[in-house]
């Protein structure tokens, strides 16, 4: 059993080991932040053709993997989502804006062209009240006073005709590019409460608990010896050898980090 002392050395050395590790990752990070701003200069992009900032170090930094080992990768696929999140948020605010989209920019998005209206004279009430009836039947998710007017106004601005096919592409534009909120989920009654406010949660007892974590840590059976069948509780594996807890734990053939077993 160790020591107090040898407790308190082992917190020491991983918070130790774990202050090391990130001050090492921050500098990896470091380096590949100034090839990311780099890129900025070199190629001119800062405020110009793609009106596109460089990011502070900070924001950059949680783009990044953090399980990703790789500090060139890790920089790599930082950088490439901060120039789609910012081509998507240009995109986002045409889509929103009050402007026709260009005819090359509704196809792109897949709009027929030949599915277009000269004026309001070609467009009936009826038919597109039954239109939007059809499309609210196959798409659950429409909601027609969250979602109605947002969808008229695109197919109105760009002078599209309000077929099955039309609505359908604009609703799950606008919604995926989130200039319309989603339908609300329904509320879903708590099981903890009956339908008379009363509360039927069973209270928690912490030394209850406690005292079911003790017996577990001395009969529950965590793991399985696959060379014998033996079953070790979690009292018994704390007290087996370096080799043994490795076998076990991690695997026959398996090589643990040295922080895995440093302790044992």
């Amino acid at each position: 059993m160790p020591s107090a002392r040898q407790l308190q050395e082992r917190r020491e050395r991983i918070e130790w080991e774990r202050q090391y590790e990130a001050q090492q990752r921050e500098a990896e990070d470091t380096i590949e932040y100034q090839r990311y701003l780099q890129t900025f200069k070199d190629a001119g992009l800062a405020g110009k053709a793609w009106d596109v900032e460089p990011l502070p170090f900070s924001r950059w930094r949680e783009l990044m993997p953090s399980e990703e080992s790789n500090p060139a990768i890790r920089g790599a696929i930082a950088s490439h989502k901060h120039l789609i999140n910012t081509k998507a948020v240009a995109e986002r605010d045409i889509l929103a804006g009050s402007r026709p989209l260009e005819d090359v920019e509704l196809q792109s998005l897949g709009f027929d062209l030949d599915l277009r209206i000269d004026s309001d004279i070609q467009l009936s009430t009826v038919a597109i009240r039954a239109t939007f009836e059809q499309f609210s039947k196959r798409v659950p998710e429409f909601d027609r006073e969250l979602h109605y007017d947002a969808v008229c106004d695109f197919l109105k601005r760009n002078r599209l005709e309000p077929t099955l096919l039309n609505v359908s592409r604009t609703f799950a534009l606008l919604l995926g590019m989130g200039i319309v909120q989603r339908k609300p989920e329904p509320e879903t009654p708590n099981p903890e409460v009956n339908q008379h406010g009363v509360n039927l949660r069973v209270e928690r007892d912490p030394e209850l608990e406690a005292q079911q974590r003790r017996k577990e840590y001395r009969t529950k059976v965590v793991v399985t010896d696959p060379r014998t069948g033996e079953g070790f509780t979690q009292y018994q594996l704390d007290r087996t050898d370096s080799e043994t807890y490795r076998r076990l734990v991690f695997g026959e053939f398996a090589i643990p980090r040295v922080t895995d077993v440093i302790y044992r």
